[in-house]
């Protein structure tokens, strides 16, 4: 659950299994989840500009894309 960041809220992103055990659309990896945090932390246009910074940083803040309906 993600809460506040200017981020649309109140929503269902994707769906499970008749089970549950696995995403049946739409599945959210950790990538993801790390992508929007950055994208409500920093202005990501601005962090590719930066000198100095390492491409294992820049991949990790910029490398991957924030959920889709969140943003």
């Amino acid at each position: 659950m993600i809460y506040g960041g200017g981020l649309n809220m109140g929503q269902v992103i994707g769906e499970s299994t008749a089970n549950g055990g696995e995403p049946a659309s739409s599945p959210v990896t950790m990538q993801n989840l790390i992508a929007i945090i950055m994208h409500s932390l920093l202005d990501i246009g601005l962090v590719r500009l930066v000198d100095g910074l390492s491409q294992d940083l820049l991949n990790a803040v910029t490398g991957y894309s924030p959920i889709r309906g969140l943003v």
